[in-house]
């Protein structure tokens, strides 16, 4: 899953610190959300699920910054809106392999 979260990433630019920002805080809300669901001794498929919804709650964010260098929503785009179209209106979220259900 984190490989293909990196291959959408790599169509930023990391070295941008806005981009960076970003994927650091995904990998941190990630990592957080596997250890409290594995500290809740949620099942195996919510604790995948919750690694899932860590890594991906913000992936609007890259694409607002590339397009505004700035993430103030009033001032630009909603960033879940937007990452809700990248994930399901692009078919981002098929190559997760996540089941539907």
């Amino acid at each position: 899953m984190i490989e293909v979260f990196n291959e959408y990433v790599n169509n930023y630019d990391i070295e941008n610190p806005k981009i960076k920002l970003k994927y650091d805080h995904s990998i941190r809300v990630m990592e957080l959300s596997l250890k409290y669901a594995k500290k809740l001794n949620f099942s195996q498929e919510d604790i995948n699920l919750a690694y899932m919804i860590g890594l991906l709650h913000d992936i609007g964010r890259f694409e607002q910054a590339k397009r505004f260098d700035n993430f103030v929503e009033l001032e630009t785009i909603d960033h879940a809106d937007l990452g809700c179209k990248i994930l399901f209106e692009e078919n981002l979220i098929k190559k997760f392999d996540i089941d539907e259900k």
